[in-house]
């Protein structure tokens, strides 16, 4: 059985300057910038100081020289994989995607680096059904309770503030029999009428058309 290698993660977790310092190509480049390195190239053992680049932000390498017509390369590069490809000689016939040969390649850098190839167990669907998706169901909102009765306080008439000139003549009547506050007192002129009559005499209907008012109002005043 074939070794399992994630080449995703490889790549993720090792650098092309890494691969150099594997290779002690680090004494023999010149870094030019944070990001760049040059030098002779390792591959086809040149001599031109600058004709090799490794650029760390791509991690990829690019050589001017003699590499440009080799047809392993892209147009004279590629990544760190095709860099230890070439530098191991990694040469898998009836590979023309160089797939077998990146694979390769990327289980010498797992194994150079430690990083783990174990494969990870295979689980079929068929035989594990993923359980059903439950819908998110919100807690019910909890109801606010009702706010205490309070008693209502009982409604007192509160005396008045201003009087009625026109009206002052009628206060020779008694108060009016019904009036629970100040009763009729004995003997007055209006408590012959008892207290279930009215303490209002109503015009008739010929003195309402001529606008009579009433003859003998009680009013409760003080």
């Amino acid at each position: 059985m074939a070794q399992h290698v994630d080449i995703a993660l490889v790549r993720r977790s090792v650098s092309i300057e890494q691969i150099l310092s594997h290779y002690d190509l680090l004494e023999t480049l010149i870094r030019k910038s944070d990001n760049t390195f040059v030098g002779p190239c390792p591959i086809h053992q040149g001599t031109n100081k600058t004709q090799f680049s490794v650029s760390l932000s791509k991690n990829a390498f690019h050589c001017f020289g003699d590499c440009k017509g080799d047809p392993d390369l892209h147009n004279g590069g590629g990544n760190m994989f095709d860099l230890v490809r070439k530098m191991e000689q990694i040469d898998i016939p009836d590979d023309p995607d160089y797939r077998k040969a990146t694979r390769k390649a990327a289980l010498l850098v797992a194994d150079w680096f430690g990083i783990g190839t174990q494969r990870k167990p295979w689980a079929s669907s068929h035989h594990a059904p993923t359980p059903p998706v439950k819908p998110l169901v919100s807690p019910p909102a909890q109801a606010t309770p009702p706010a205490p009765a309070t008693a209502k306080e009982p409604l007192v008439n509160t005396p008045l503030t201003f009087t009625f000139p026109h009206l002052d003549h009628l206060q020779q009547f008694p108060p009016c029999p019904k009036d629970p506050i100040r009763p009729m007192p004995e003997g007055s002129p209006g408590a012959s009428f008892g207290s279930q009559k009215p303490c209002v005499t109503l015009p008739s209907k010929r003195e309402a058309k001529r606008g009579a008012i009433p003859c003998n109002v009680g009013f409760p005043f003080g």
